[in-house]
Order: structure tokens, then sequence, then C-alpha cells
């Protein structure tokens, strides 16, 4: 009997992490457990986990990441357990190595939190040799008030309002821009960098090419949530990744979710990108990252719930009600509960997996 692919969402980091882990015992492979310093709701170890299938020696290589955001973790990890228990079930071409890297931010995930346990967005703190951790966009630092209030969440403020005419004064592209794309002055504030090497990324530099194997074509996919439209899949990278192999990739993968113009009119270009870390880390190889993005609830009310998790976080009891119900409304806004959005998501994730493996043998 089959399994309804809802079904594969996990309840929580700690299920998450077991279920990965007993698919990777079944799989057989090599497997690999990262502790990070911060721990769990329950005092409990939190870790990175990995697993690589196949022949160190091939030349092809399949790279599978979640929960690089915490908050979106859910679909990621669901997306792996489901590729997991059925297609890799299967022996792996002899000329392919895969990688499944499990919870890059396992605080995020058991903390129901975009970020890890310093603030720091993930996403905005992969900085590249010569980049340095530092700035705000002018913008931003306008905006700071309204995006990071120091108080707790609830009451009327009149965000939504507030946002509405930021955006008729500004527009969609210049906020979008200003508000997502890193900043390194407010370390409480949303999408902040860090001001220097994230835990997560001094665990993976001494092991990110070892990791590789001797490949020397990779595709990358890194499951991401809440940009985009309701459900839809967008394969976003940034343009400095804009390779050959990229595009053949790109190519092949279009009818799973990459176009160029689409990507355009949802991204934004952020500082400390992880796939361009990724890529420089791989040395002189073809590498192809797509930030396999799925699309939830429209970005005002997504920022809205990540600005009052970030206020719970910061300035709330945990005992008190406005923290649990941001907490809810935060998850909810990354992983919703619809089952025609996780049954068609998964669908879709496990879809680009086998494209880029078909990619890959060609």
């Amino acid at each position: 009997m089959s399994v309804p692919a809802d079904a594969w969402f996990p309840r929580d980091y700690a299920e998450s992490r077991r279920e990965f882990l007993a698919a990777c015992k079944e799989l057989g492979g090599e497997m690999e457990s990262h502790a990070i310093d911060a721990v769990g709701p329950d005092g409990e170890s939190l870790t990175i986990d990995l697993l690589t299938l196949g022949n160190r020696g091939a030349n092809d290589c399949l790279v599978l990441s979640s929960g690089l955001h915490g908050l979106e973790a859910p679909l990621g990890a669901a997306i792996q357990l489901h590729w997991m228990r059925n297609a890799l079930s299967q022996s792996v071409p002899p000329n392919l190595r895969i990688v499944l890297i499990h919870a890059l931010n396992p605080y995020g995930f058991a903390h129901r939190r975009r970020c890890e346990a310093e603030n720091i967005d993930l996403n905005r703190s992969f900085m590249r040799r010569g980049e340095e951790h530092r700035g705000a966009p002018p913008l931003y630092e306008k905006l700071d008030p309204l995006l990071n209030p120091e108080s707790p969440p609830g009451g009327f403020d009149f965000f939504t309002l507030r946002a509405a005419a930021i955006l008729a004064r500004y527009g969609m592209t210049k906020v979008k821009q200003a508000i997502a794309g890193g900043q390194y002055e407010f370390p409480r504030g949303l999408f902040y960098g860090g001001k220097g090497a994230s835990e997560t990324q001094q665990l993976l530099t001494p092991h990110w090419k070892s990791w590789l194997g001797e490949s020397r074509r990779v595709i990358h996919l890194d499951v991401h949530t809440g940009l985009g439209r309701w459900g839809e899949l967008t394969l976003l990278s940034a343009p400095a990744m804009d390779t050959a192999w990229h595009r053949q990739v790109g190519e092949t993968l279009g009818e799973t979710g990459y176009d160029r113009e689409k990507e355009n009119s949802v991204a934004y270009q952020a500082r400390g990108d992880f796939g361009l870390w990724c890529s420089q880390q791989a040395g002189d190889i073809d590498y192809a990252y797509f930030c396999a993005e799925f699309g939830t609830y429209p970005a005002v009310r997504v920022l809205k719930a990540l600005r009052a998790e970030n206020q719970a976080h910061h300035w709330s009891d945990p005992k008190a009600a406005a923290f649990q119900t941001a907490k809810r409304s935060a998850l909810e806004a990354f992983s919703p509960a619809s089952k025609s959005w996780r049954q068609s998501t998964v669908a879709r994730g496990v879809d680009l997996c086998k494209s880029a493996i078909a990619r890959l043998e060609k």
C-alpha cells in the first residue's frame, strides 16, 4: 500500500532525524553526524547528518541538502525520506555518487527558527574569500524599527498597512532587495549574516571537497520554501554561477521548475550565498547549484510571520501564549499543513531529483 506524500513530513526535528538515520542504515553507504554546540528544546544534542552512496571515484555526483533555514526543513526532509525509501532503494549506478545532507541548521529546525542559534541567517553568512561580514542597505536601516520592533508580538501595530505603504513608496523590487539581501549591523534583526564564519560553515569546510569524492560534474539541489506562488517550484541561483554546465543542467530541469525569467521575477541577490560558497569549495569542477524554492503564502504574510517569530524569540516569555502563536504561524508560513500542498511539493521534489540523475547519466 502506497504512503500518502504528506505522510513523509516530520512532526519535528527529532522525528525527522530518527527517520533519516533509519533510512540511512537500510541503504548502507557512509554515514556521518556532526554535532553543533547548541541543544534542542529538551536539552537534546543537535547534529548535521549526512549519507554518501555510490562509488567515491564516480565522475558524477548529486547533492540533496535540506534545512539550511530551519523553518524550511520539513519539506526538504520529506523529499529526502521519500526518495530514500523509494527510488534509492535500488542500487546506485556505478558512475554516480549521491550525497544527502539532513538539517544543515538543526538548531533552527528544532526550535522552529529560520536562523541558527546566534540569529544568523545561514544563507547570508557563507562569505567567499575576500568578502566581509559588514554593512546594511540604507533602506534596511530606515525599515529597522518596522522590521525588528523591540517588543513581544501581538497587539495592533498595523504591520500589513505599514508594509503596503512602504511598498507603494519604494516598489517591491527595491524593498525586497533591501530587506532580504542580507545585513550585518543589526544582530537581532531579520536576515542577519553575522560577523564571521558561522558554526555550520566551520563544520562543513573541512569536509565539503571530500564528500564529493572524485566527481567532475555535480548537481546540487538545496531545498527551500517560502518564496514564490503557492506550491510552485522555482530553481534559483546566483548570476555568478552562470557557467556552461549550469546552463545545460538548467535546460534539462526546465520542465521541472527552471525558468530564468521566472527566477528573475521572484528572486533578489543575497550576500553570503551558500551555493556560491559550495561551488568555490568544490574547486575546479563543473558545479551546478540550484536553490529549489517552493512557494507558500504571499510575501507580506511570510515576512509578517518571520517578524513575529523574531520578536517572540528575543522579547517574549517562551511560556506566553503569544510566543507559541508566533511559532505556529512561522511554521505554517514555511511548511503549510495543507495536504494538497504537501503532496504536490514532495512529488515535484522527487521528480526533480530523478531529472537531475537523468541529466548526470547522459
